[in-house]
């Protein structure tokens, strides 16, 4: 056996070692990117903005102090 088919059977098995290892990587990303996707979708269903949130306990703090207020100007004698 001369040293060009030694070396054409080495290079074509490290050629389809690097060839399945990118398959590997290229589904993994695309399922990836399915779950990016799919959380992206997601997100705006199960969580709460910050800024939203921030709104909403600013109109609930706001309902209190005027609840506040109304009983320290009550007056119960």
């Amino acid at each position: 056996m001369d040293y060009q088919t030694i070396v054409n059977i080495i290079l074509g098995i490290l050629v389809s070692i690097v060839g399945w290892f990118a398959k590997e990587i290229w589904s993994t990303l695309k399922i990836m990117d399915a779950d990016i996707n799919r959380v992206r979708q997601e997100m705006p269903v199960n969580y709460v903005l910050r800024e939203t949130y921030r709104d909403d306990v600013k109109e609930i703090k706001e309902m209190l102090r005027l609840i506040f207020d109304r009983l320290e100007h009550k007056v119960d004698k």
